[in-house]
């Protein structure tokens, strides 16, 4: 048992005089990780609310006949654009025209009435100057030939009527636009001024776009567009997507805000004005309106893959002049197409790790390469609902 205790005795001193023993491997500092790195510069920058909105047409016209009849015709392709003055139904003309040969036939009878009533008060004047008519008989010739005008001019008017009301038995487009289905067919019976229209035209080469929205807004996005205004050559840009993202107008603007809010809702009529050349927008469709709702002169954007986020606190990588990395606390602001508004905590010049920043720790030496898009957008659109 005695002989037991002692080797054990000597098995842990030996082991005791190994971990004293120094290491005979010398200690070598470790390489500079390789990261990819964007220096932050500053440049003019614009938040965009994306608000709902809707389409309206710039014009709309309800075609409505303005006589009575039978339409006997159909004039134009339906779903296809129109010129303003462009015939678009035939209304049965018989009627009309026979209308207008009966008044060319009364104007016609006046004019001969009136011929000889002054054919009549030219031979009057001349035997009042030898005395052989009276006086009275003069002035009755002249009241004569003035009724008589009088009827023509009538007459003149009436015919003048009778030539509009067949005129507007072809119905022609009021404003130019596209016509889609027609609403009465050929063979039906439509009176002047009736309730249902024929077809309707709208307008659609620019559209009217109805943002409605929090009064509270009003206020931040005409103080973006006017700072806008002042910066650039022309007004601040408003864009219009679909449901799904994909831009539909581009270069559109503020037009007008309603002057009386809703008192249920709250809300504020906003209508912008957009291209519409292609048409793409179609009048009553949902769309999203990109807005400006701030605006800033000189704004830092980071990408969003150089964002480090531990325990609650937001931190990037930082280089600094001696090629070591540091991590630096910022505030962040809205993210839009992968890079995010920096509000505090960066400063023009300074150098970002993008790609890499998993391998690094406090104090690391870096070997920097470019990153492959260091471009930064130049604005940030902001959803409200």
């Amino acid at each position: 048992m005695k002989r037991e205790f002692t080797s054990i005795a000597l098995l842990c001193l030996l082991a005791l005089a190994g971990c004293s023993e120094p290491s005979s491997e010398k200690y070598q500092p470790r390489m500079a990780v390789n990261v990819a790195a964007v220096k932050v510069s500053a440049q003019p920058f614009t938040v965009f609310y994306d608000l709902p909105a809707r389409v309206v047409a710039l014009r709309t016209a309800e075609i409505r006949p303005q006589v009575s009849g039978i339409i006997t015709g159909r004039l134009f392709e339906q779903g296809t654009t129109v010129e303003k003055g462009q015939p678009l139904f035939q209304i049965e003309a018989a009627p009309f025209r026979a209308e207008v040969n009966t008044a060319k036939a009364a104007l016609a009878r006046s004019e001969a009435a009136l011929a000889l009533a002054e054919n009549q008060l030219k031979r009057l004047n001349e035997l009042k100057q030898s005395g052989s008519v009276s006086v009275q008989s003069v002035d009755e010739a002249f009241y004569q030939r003035d009724q008589l005008k009088a009827e023509v001019q009538q007459a003149q008017a009436t015919l003048e009527r009778r030539q509009l009301d067949l005129d507007f038995t072809v119905i022609k487009a009021p404003i130019a636009g596209r016509v889609d289905e027609e609403l009465v067919s050929v063979g039906g019976l439509v009176t002047a001024l009736g309730t249902t229209p024929l077809a309707i035209i709208r307008q659609v080469d620019d559209v009217y776009v109805d943002v409605r929205q929090k009064a509270s807004l009003l206020s931040e996005m005409r103080t973006a567009i006017n700072q806008l205004k002042k910066t650039q050559n022309s007004p601040a840009s408003i864009s219009i997507s679909d449901s799904n993202g994909n831009l539909l107008s581009e270069n559109g603007s503020l037009l007008f805000t309603s002057m009386k809010v809703n008192e249920n809702s709250g809300d504020l009529l906003i209508r912008l004005q957009a291209d519409n050349a292609d048409q793409t927008l179609i009048p009553g469709m949902f769309v999203r309106a990109s807005i400006p709702s701030q605006y800033y002169e000189n704004a830092l954007l980071i990408p969003q893959q150089a964002v480090v986020r531990s325990m609650g606190n937001t931190q990037i990588w930082m280089v600094d002049a001696d090629g070591q990395a540091s991590l630096q606390t910022v505030d962040l602001g809205s993210l839009k197409d992968g890079h995010y508004l920096v509000h505090s905590g960066l400063k023009p010049g300074d150098e970002i790790v993008v790609s890499g920043g998993d391998k690094l720790q406090e104090g690391m030496s870096v070997s920097v390469s470019p990153a492959e898009d260091t471009s930064l957008v130049s604005r940030v659109k902001q959803g409200k609902q």
